[in-house]
């Protein structure tokens, strides 16, 4: 959705075309919406205050997923590939597991024993970080930063609250940039 007047919608409208052509042939589609063109269809998808981006996702018209502000093309082509792609990988193994939290300098890894849909088979991932229980880990290039325990009350809530907190160094320095 973008009012094509104001001078973020300007910037925006760059970015936007410049990730439209990264993508093309993916599975991910990008579409533009003129609210001044279209009001009843900005109407419909209740798209009247920003974000001017959302992500919709399976057809689901009332619920998109809000996106953040930004800057450039390679963003705005990194953060909609994060989301196309499974919410989650499936860790068999040891070494599966080392090649997962060394392969960003921050990642969060559940441990779970039991789910409904899922069952961790091998105990020596959950040995290798002392886990006992369903568990939430983050983990900062290849150490263990932050444990929670997960039980079936927790929430999704609680969960992003979680990683939010514990996302940042104790000491984050200033770029400008954060």
């Amino acid at each position: 959705m973008f009012a094509p007047l104001s001078g973020d919608a300007q910037r925006l409208a760059l970015a936007f075309r410049g990730a439209a052509e990264q993508l093309i042939g993916s599975e991910v589609k990008l579409g533009v919406v003129d609210v001044s063109k279209e009001p009843k269809l900005t109407k419909e998808l209740n798209a009247t205050t920003p974000p001017p981006l959302r992500l919709y996702l399976s057809g689901d018209r009332h619920n998109p997923v809000p996106c953040p502000d930004f800057q450039n093309s390679a963003s705005i082509v990194t953060w909609l590939k994060r989301r196309a792609g499974p919410s989650a990988d499936i860790i068999t193994d040891l070494n599966q597991s080392d090649r997962f939290v060394a392969s960003e300098e921050l990642v969060v890894l559940g441990l779970f024993k039991d789910l409904e849909r899922g069952r961790v088979e091998n105990q020596n991932i959950f040995r290798k970080y002392d886990i006992t229980q369903d568990s939430v880990l983050l983990v900062r290039q290849s150490n263990p930063v932050q444990v929670m325990k997960v039980t079936s009350q927790t929430s999704k809530e609680d969960l992003l609250s979680f990683i939010t907190v514990h996302q940042l160094e104790l000491v984050t320095e200033y770029n400008g940039q954060l």
